[in-house]
């Protein structure tokens, strides 16, 4: 059996490739918009192991596109495309966490650099794994 740790440098890329066809399938679009990805664990999906764990159900993603900007929420990718100005990057401030596989020299290790509220916000939403 596969656990997610295994899966989540996969799981990321795939996150990409797919705001990537959605970005190109908008590209007549002449004005800036956003795409939003956010999963869910979803019950009805199996087998699913975390930190070791067996888990009761898997992950369900959500993508929507959105001329909006949305809100800080917990558990969302959000890119900001204009086709007009030939850019398409991730929105850092509204993606909590960035879930991403990144360049580790693009990560700090400096406690400055750390943003605390996060966990707080996922305690008090009752969304992390422990």
């Amino acid at each position: 059996m596969t656990t997610l740790g295994e899966l989540r440098e996969e799981y990321g890329w795939g996150a990409i490739r797919k705001m990537e066809q959605i970005a190109y399938a908008n590209r007549h679009l002449d004005f800036p918009f956003y795409i939003i990805m956010g999963a869910k664990a979803d019950p009805h999906l199996k087998g699913s192991i975390v930190n070791g764990q067996y888990c009761s159900g898997g992950l369900q993603e959500h993508w929507v596109v959105s001329n909006l900007r949305p809100p800080k929420v917990l558990g969302l990718l959000v890119w900001y495309v204009d086709n007009k100005l030939g850019k398409c990057e991730l929105v850092e401030e509204l993606s909590l966490p960035p879930d991403i596989p990144l360049d580790p020299s693009l990560l700090s290790d400096r406690s400055e650099d750390q943003f605390h509220g996060v966990m707080q916000q996922g305690k008090n939403n009752n969304v992390l794994v422990s």
